[in-house]
């Protein structure tokens, strides 16, 4: 086995390389090695390393025997404050199987401000597309809040956002299409933290409650369903 010498004890060499071009959302992963068993395939493989979200795969990279030297994939679906572990894996195309190189790491930056960035597939294993998508802002007292909340029979903008600590509360004013009417609808999250997901949640019409007033204290009643990423910041 040789792939881009992803394994040393098979008598080639390959490293994941520090990652750069680091934003609030993308990064560029890099690794170098050398093919010298043949053809060969790669990708990397990422996720946040705080206990959210699951592993994501970057589309293979085919190379020709011989080649050799640094290469790149752009990741571009990240989350803002969030810490992420990354490695390069690949495989001779005669082989049945992937070898990964060692782990290495990078946060993503911190936003100005308080914000929650969420993002919930609720029951797809495929995580082709999330199904509920959270998008929040404010100024650290909360002041100029701006985002949104998207679900598949609700879009609402955020009018209210509070954040302490790891746990958040966002507040949105909208349109539920399962209502019927022309009326307002109110659709409201908080958030026990990255790792632990959700801590509740209520719908109803007109503008909804105050952030203030809902509860960030307390475990979650019910686990989180389905994979979901879910980043909080909280400006000192």
């Amino acid at each position: 086995m040789a792939l881009l010498g992803l394994v040393a004890f098979a008598g080639c060499y390959a490293s994941t390389e520090p990652a750069t071009d680091i934003t609030q959302t993308s990064a560029k992963l890099r690794a170098q090695g050398t093919a010298n068993n043949g053809p060969a395939v790669s990708h990397f493989e990422y996720r946040p390393s705080n206990g959210t979200g699951f592993t994501r795969y970057t589309a293979p990279q085919n190379w020709p025997a011989g080649a050799s030297g640094a290469f790149s994939q752009k990741v571009t679906d990240l989350l803002p404050a969030t810490p992420y572990a990354f490695q390069v894996c690949g495989r001779d195309t005669s082989a049945a199987s992937d070898v990964c190189a060692q782990k290495r790491t990078f946060t993503t930056p911190t936003p100005p401000g308080d914000g929650v960035q969420a993002r919930f597939w609720l029951y797809d294993p495929n995580r082709t597309s999330p199904g509920v998508t959270v998008s929040a802002r404010s100024g650290p007292a909360g002041q100029n809040v701006s985002g949104a909340i998207h679900t598949p029979e609700y879009v609402g903008f955020v009018t209210c956002l509070r954040v302490v600590g790891s746990r958040a509360a966002v507040l949105s004013v909208g349109q539920d299409s399962s209502e019927n009417d022309p009326g307002p609808e109110y659709l409201w999250y908080t958030f026990a933290g990255p790792a632990e997901g959700l801590l509740n949640g209520g719908r109803g019409d007109g503008t909804g409650p105050a952030c203030s007033s809902l509860s960030l204290s307390g475990d979650p009643p019910f686990p989180t369903p389905g994979p979901y990423e879910i980043a909080i910041w909280d400006a000192p």
